[in-house]
């Protein structure tokens, strides 16, 4: 069956949109492409109509995917230097975000299994990294002489919260696991 190129380009999307809920929730090596395709409710050889393969179509959700959340990262701080870093820092570390790993954060979820992952996917995971780490730059205060240094101590202690959070039982003892780490990072900016 013959589709438009409008058409062929909006399911090409529906597809990198579906791959990415599916890399989130059960990981690189778990996101089939009878799982994703069957969510759109087409079949695992409508996948190479739109892409060379699995590898393609994952290294191009995680690119869109971090792009996106770096896009969404930079203009909270763009629109308030002061205090955008912060504001993004409370949701991240928040129950809302421990609970919805669907929407949560591409590189929480995905950290331990890249080192795994075929090496188109590692690389497009540390470019978007690199390019993430920037955005986070720019809500530092401009005194700051080693900003890099600084974004790689605050990122590594949200991630590394939000995934140990991820493990933990809803109830007290996490809420002030989440709580502790808030605060933590909140003094390193």
């Amino acid at each position: 069956m013959k589709t438009k190129s409008g058409e062929k380009e909006k399911l090409r999307e529906r597809i990198i949109d579906q791959s990415i809920k599916v890399i989130k929730k059960k990981g690189i090596l778990g996101a089939s492409v009878d799982t994703i395709m069957e969510a759109l409710g087409l079949t695992s050889g409508a996948l190479y109509s739109h892409f060379s393969g699995k590898d393609e179509l994952l290294a191009l959700s995680i690119e869109k995917q971090i792009d996106s959340l770096t896009q969404y990262v930079g203009s909270l701080i763009a629109s308030d230097k002061k205090d955008g870093f912060k504001n993004w820092v409370r949701y991240y570390l928040s129950e809302d975000h421990v609970k919805d790993v669907t929407n949560g954060c591409i590189f929480a979820a995905l950290l331990s299994e890249v080192s795994r992952a075929p090496q188109r996917i590692k690389t497009e995971f540390h470019a978007g990294l690199d390019k993430f780490y920037l955005a986070l730059e720019n809500g530092l205060p401009d005194d700051n002489k080693d900003k890099r240094r600084k974004v790689h101590s605050i990122f590594s202690t949200m991630i590394g919260s939000l995934s140990i959070a991820r493990t933990m039982k809803s109830g007290t003892e996490r809420s002030d696991f989440l709580n502790n780490n808030l605060s933590s990072v909140l003094r390193m900016l």
